[in-house]
């Protein structure tokens, strides 16, 4: 083999494992970016479960007062 061809061919390699690592590269903080903006999703969503749970309960609380005050006027038509 010839020096000019080896020459050739450690450019070559030189070239392409630059590239390849520029690719990983970028592909790692795509991938990065995406999971951040995942988390940022389901945070969202955790606080919308979270407010849900309060709603709920505090609807639970409601009806049962409601159901107190149905109940009295029911005792006070009777009596």
């Amino acid at each position: 083999m010839e020096f000019a061809n080896l020459g050739e061919a450690l450019v070559i390699t030189a070239g392409v494992i630059i590239t390849q690592i520029a690719v990983a590269w970028r592909t790692q903080n795509v991938i990065v970016f995406r999971i951040c903006e995942l988390e940022k999703k389901q945070d969202k969503h955790n606080g919308i479960i979270e407010r849900m749970a309060v709603a709920e309960n505090s609807l639970k609380s409601l009806h049962r007062r409601i159901d107190k005050v149905e109940n009295i006027q029911e005792f006070d038509s009777k009596g």
